[in-house]
């Protein structure tokens, strides 16, 4: 069983044991589900909810976080909890054994990626840099309403890390677009240095196998997604955002609630972006799906979004 599922059922196991006012101090915390959704879903649905909106491995985190503040460290919450959570950990600590160059090497580049990072968002409009927040789905909404522009590539840099955010900076200057010199100036020295970097522990067999396999294909499922999401929400008709739910719920990617509020859009365009922003967050499997889906039954328009 993947840890999706287990997780999944070990949550709905430890709501079962919080009391109503233990519930309530939960969804006050989750900042990232919004508030009209936590008063209208039965606790059954918590754990579908959020899964949506933080995903695997960031829910065990808050979960984590939040059984601390209510309190409850009794045995009938952290004994179906802690295996998670400690699994996260030895992945995390697995991740930061590998720790790069860029990251460990926090007195120069990591602070002249922040340097850089805090010129880049200076160059954003009001409309481009919501939309970057937007797309910043790692960070808890609560966290991003709160904060001023200047605090922004500090809690970006907490939350992602000197390479990922590097990485996601530059996906989402693509999505916004920003592709002009302004921005691509600053940004375009640390994302070459990265690659340099990636290429250089990947040694000779890893530099050979990077020139025979294209490089879009090494790039996550969500990532591409969040690529052509502006392309995707203008060019897929209702029938096939009609396939792609069917498919992506026959495979549990999606369940009847999530179904229901895409079905349930006016305008087309509205269904789509929910769609698209939906199966993102959850991940490269779902992501996936839904890419080898289009190509199936929408050929053309996965042409033109560059997917095939």
């Amino acid at each position: 069983m993947s840890l999706d599922k287990r997780w999944r059922r070990a949550l709905i196991s430890i709501l079962e044991h919080l009391t109503d006012s233990d519930l309530s101090k939960m969804l006050y915390n989750l900042d990232n589900i919004p508030q009209g959704l936590k008063t209208t879903k039965a606790k059954e649905e918590i754990p579908f909810l959020m899964e949506k909106y933080y995903g695997t491995e960031k829910s065990i985190s808050e979960i984590d976080r939040i059984m601390k503040i209510i309190p409850r460290n009794d045995a009938d919450v952290q004994n179906l909890l802690r295996p998670f959570v400690e699994k996260l950990k030895e992945q995390r600590q697995e991740g930061k054994g590998k720790m790069s160059e860029l990251a460990a090497d926090s007195g120069s580049v990591a602070n002249k990626w922040e340097t850089a990072l805090s010129s880049i968002l200076e160059e954003l409009t009001d409309q481009q840099f919501a939309k970057m927040l937007f797309y910043l789905d790692e960070i808890p909404q609560g966290l991003k309403k709160d904060k001023a522009r200047e605090e922004i590539p500090d809690l970006i840099v907490q939350q992602y890390g000197p390479e990922g955010s590097i990485s996601e900076i530059d996906e989402i200057m693509k999505a916004i677009p920003r592709n002009d010199p302004k921005v691509q100036n600053l940004l375009r020295p640390f994302v070459e240095k990265l690659k340099e970097q990636r290429q250089e522990e990947k040694g000779p067999s890893g530099a050979t196998q990077q020139r025979n396999v294209p490089a879009e294909d090494n790039v996550p499922a969500e990532k591409k997604l969040l690529k052509v999401r502006a392309e995707f929400i203008e060019r897929v008709s209702d029938p096939v955002l009609n396939q792609l739910l069917d498919n992506l719920l026959e495979h549990g990617f999606i369940n009847d609630q999530e179904m229901q509020s895409v079905t349930t859009k006016k305008s087309r365009a509205d269904k789509a972006r929910e769609v698209i922003d939906t199966v993102r967050k959850k991940g490269t499997k779902a992501s996936s799906l839904l890419i080898n889906t289009l190509c199936k039954v929408d050929k053309p328009v996965a042409e033109v979004l560059k997917l095939i």
